[in-house]
């Protein structure tokens, strides 16, 4: 999981573009202009580069990757950990992403089919996505046009708006041609990212098999969908938590279903998702499990709710807290839909019995 996890985040730096607000040589409109005006279709292409990872001035991680990516969707990604020298790759094909850490005994398959996952998302895709996610809680800049690696790319600077930001501050040079990312930065907190290609090259003749991995005699293939979630009803919610959970009474807001999922592996837990809708259109959904122990599983505390500390994710549009033993996790649909709004709903939510 640690490689899906890795490239989940360089996935992100993938996503983290967006519009500027201030001219330079270029303005807003004319880049604007130009993402409508590029062709929407993948990118062929074979490159090599490094992420580095700062904590308290010094190097915490450094990690080497190679890519191959096709236009039909295939991808491939090969990491070394500098430190340790784990070698990782995980191979997108058809729409099953396959990943191995060398030395393990089993690999993770994940079908990728009817799923909206950034890795397969074209790079227009990419840039078009985080216009909304980002507007509202960055302010963004034009730095200027610079040329990296023989590319001709806009510097854009987003800085967040909250020290709280969960993405943090950050800096894209992004070509001009194709909205490729050949270098980012990222800084949340006492973490520094740095990722940046140091070989490029578009439109390359692949080999037949690069888009496949061959596994080791002897290891196991995971599949981490297996773990389909079971439709259920309120009743069979709380027995599947093993305790009586805040709900929202349908009043307020129509409930269009729930979903009762058992994961195994790392989370290993039993989790309750009610998804709520207004008009038939889905507005937001409440994740209930218990809450999770353990170093790192503690919220942000950066927000209040319910008379409790919260941890507010401006960016992706979710809030948390923890009351009486469950984590409750919302994460709003609707774009029309304001946090505030959804503070005041949940405000007024009572134990299911009490219904």
């Amino acid at each position: 999981m640690k490689q899906l996890i890795k490239w989940s985040l360089l996935g992100v730096f993938l996503l983290l573009i967006s519009a500027c607000g201030e001219e330079v040589s270029v303005s807003s409109e004319e880049i604007f202009s130009n993402i409508i005006e590029t062709d929407d279709q993948p990118i062929s292409y074979y490159g090599e580069g490094k992420i580095t990872v700062y904590q308290d001035d010094g190097v915490s991680e450094s990690i080497l990757f190679t890519e191959y990516a096709g236009t039909n969707g295939e991808k491939k990604m090969i990491t070394i950990e500098e430190k340790s020298g784990i070698k990782s790759t995980a191979v997108i094909n058809q729409d099953i992403l396959v990943n191995y850490q060398e030395g393990s005994e089993t690999a993770q398959q994940i079908d990728l089919t009817g799923t909206e996952s950034p890795l397969t998302f074209t790079q227009k895709e990419q840039f078009s996505n985080m216009l909304d996610m980002m507007q509202d809680s960055h302010s963004l800049e034009m730095m200027g046009e610079e040329e990296v690696m023989e590319l001709d790319t806009y510097h854009i600077k987003l800085t967040a708006d909250s020290k709280s930001s969960l993405l943090g501050d950050m800096e894209f040079w992004v070509d001009q041609k194709t909205w490729f990312i050949v270098k980012a930065n990222s800084a949340s907190g006492e973490i520094r990212t740095e990722t940046e290609y140091t070989t490029i090259e578009f439109n390359p003749s692949f080999e037949e098999d690069t888009f496949t991995l061959d596994l080791p005699e002897g290891v196991e293939m995971e599949a981490l969908d297996d773990n389909i979630p079971e439709p259920g009803t309120i009743e069979e919610a709380v027995e599947a938590l093993g305790a009586d959970f805040l709900v929202i009474d349908e009043e307020q807001q129509q409930l269009d279903r729930i979903e009762i999922h058992e994961f195994d592996g790392e989370l290993n837990r039993t989790e309750v998702t009610l998804y709520y809708v207004n008009e038939e259109i889905p507005s937001f959904s409440v994740s209930v499990f218990p809450t999770p122990q353990g170093e790192g599983m503690e919220l942000n505390n950066d927000a209040q709710l319910r008379g409790l500390n919260a941890e507010l994710m401006e960016e992706i549009r979710n809030i948390s807290w923890d009351e009486q033993g469950l984590r409750y996790s919302v994460m709003i649909d609707h774009p029309d839909i304001t946090m505030e709004e959804i503070k005041k709903i949940l405000e007024k939510m009572k134990l299911s019995s009490e219904l």
